[in-house]
């Protein structure tokens, strides 16, 4: 079947597809620049890694926290092991008494995660990010332009400027109960046309101006718009305003009527078809944590915009849990990066252009010779660049594209296995061996390369970065 050479072509070509299996496509670049033919977004999401960091829940002020110099600890530790990739990392429970706490204000840092030498928690927050760009991260926050709580600070000025969403008896719309608190919904059209909107963004830069220079904002619950054109242009509106500060805006899930103004969501619950057609450089995800194709009892919240695909890990997926207080921090973070960031930045940086779900198989071929397999009996991921295997099961033997030269090697079980050595490196005797841990790296020592082969003992969950000197 011939490659679809525009969306018409390829809808066309994807209905003929869905009678035999097999579903064609290619890159559509053009929605990651803008009009005057620059980068539309400050990030290129799929070749970083993004995730969240849980500071505080509301529910147990006191309880389970990752402090600013915890938080920094967390971004030290992915920065060691991966060698300096690119983090955007979203605080959450940075505000008031933690997670869903006082919303719609965002006028309070957290006092619970200040360094104790500082004033305040807003001076320890502003220490945070500046502290993380020497690591290669862009320190920001998660937050919550949909909710609202009668605790909040804004309660009465919001109701009294018919701010909130009413029933039919006048009274707030009950949504759900978050943290053990009743939230009611912000009105976001009204929000947005009264001008409030604008003015609560505008705050939240005054209060945290490293939003700038981060570069990014992570919107809970955000962005679903349906067939409502007063909140589309509401949440038209919003995501402009925040991109015209120069703040990409993500969110949790991906709604086909923000392409081109939403470039990462935390959970891509995409079919194939749409996989193909929404490739990584138009809109990427992080992990799998949001796919229903598989759940035993399907959420109606997660199943948006679609249930996902079938076996999302042919695709690639990195990290949609958050790290933090209660959450064992960057516990079994060397398997994570190994097993899932890793295959998904090289994944990303190849067109797929097709996908089969064979009665055995679930294939996915990309561009420039690269292959992704699922084994439908054990789930068994083969990811190959045309004759080199790169990812066998738990075996994983890739670049890590984005250091000098490094690779990764790592064994979920452990054992010892032959790889065969890039072309790269041919005519080396050895190449320098780092243990990768949950602390960070070890001292180099040194492998031997013998006829172009490494043969490599690893303990289960072990890995190294390996590179030739």
């Amino acid at each position: 079947m011939n490659v679809s050479s525009s969306r018409r072509g390829f809808l066309g070509a994807m209905a003929a597809a869905s009678t035999v299996g097999l579903i064609n496509g290619r890159l559509f670049a053009a929605e990651t620049t803008a009009g005057n033919g620059k980068v539309a977004f400050r990030h290129i999401y799929s070749q970083c890694l993004a995730y969240k960091i849980f500071c505080a829940d509301k529910a147990h002020p006191d309880k389970n926290l990752t402090t600013f110099e915890d938080a920094l600890n967390d971004i030290r530790v992915i920065h060691d092991v991966t060698g300096g990739l690119k983090q955007v990392v979203y605080l959450v429970g940075w505000q008031f008494d933690g997670h869903d706490s006082k919303y719609p204000a965002w006028s309070e840092v957290n006092r619970r995660l200040k360094r104790p030498q500082d004033p305040d928690a807003r001076t320890s927050f502003l220490w945070l990010a500046e502290e993380a760009k020497k690591l290669n991260a862009c320190v920001s926050v998660h937050i919550n332009m949909s909710d609202a709580y009668e605790t909040s600070p804004l309660w009465n000025e919001y109701r009294a400027n018919g701010l909130i969403v009413c029933g039919k008896d006048g009274l707030p719309y009950k949504a759900g109960v978050w943290g053990g608190e009743q939230s009611y919904l912000v009105d976001k059209a009204k929000e947005w046309k009264s001008g409030y909107a604008r003015k609560r963004i505008d705050a939240l830069v005054a209060l945290l101006p490293f939003l700038r220079e981060s570069g990014s904002v992570h919107i809970d619950a955000f962005g679903l718009i349906g067939k409502n054109e007063e909140l589309r242009q509401a949440v038209y509106g919003v995501f402009d305003y925040w991109r015209g500060m120069g703040i990409d805006v993500t969110t949790e899930y991906f709604d086909f009527e923000l392409a081109g103004r939403l470039p990462m969501v935390y959970h891509l619950n995409l079919s194939e078809e749409n996989r193909i057609k929404y490739p990584a450089d138009v809109i990427c995800g992080g992990g799998d944590g949001g796919n229903q194709r598989h759940a035993a009892k399907p959420s109606g919240w997660a199943h948006l915009p679609e249930a996902g695909c079938l076996y999302e890990e042919a695709w690639g997926v990195s990290i949609d849990r958050d790290l933090g207080g209660g959450r064992n921090g960057t516990d079994g973070i060397v398997g994570k990066i190994c097993t899932r960031t890793l295959p998904w930045y090289f994944l990303n940086r190849h067109c797929a252009l097709a996908c089969e779900n064979g009665a055995e198989v679930y294939r996915v071929t990309f561009s420039d010779g690269v292959e992704s397999a699922v084994r439908k009996s054990d789930r068994h991921l083969t990811i190959r660049e045309k004759d080199r295997v790169l990812v066998d099961g738990g075996d994983v033997f890739m670049p890590a594209l984005w250091t000098k030269g490094e690779w990764f090697v790592y064994s979920k079980a452990g054992g010892t296995r032959t790889w065969p050595v890039p072309d790269a490196w041919n005519g080396k005797a050895d190449v320098r061996a780092i243990a990768l841990s949950d602390d960070g790296r070890s001292p180099e020592t040194v492998m031997p390369i013998r006829e172009g082969n490494l043969m490599i003992q690893l303990n289960p969950d072990q890995a190294f970065a390996l590179s030739v000197r």
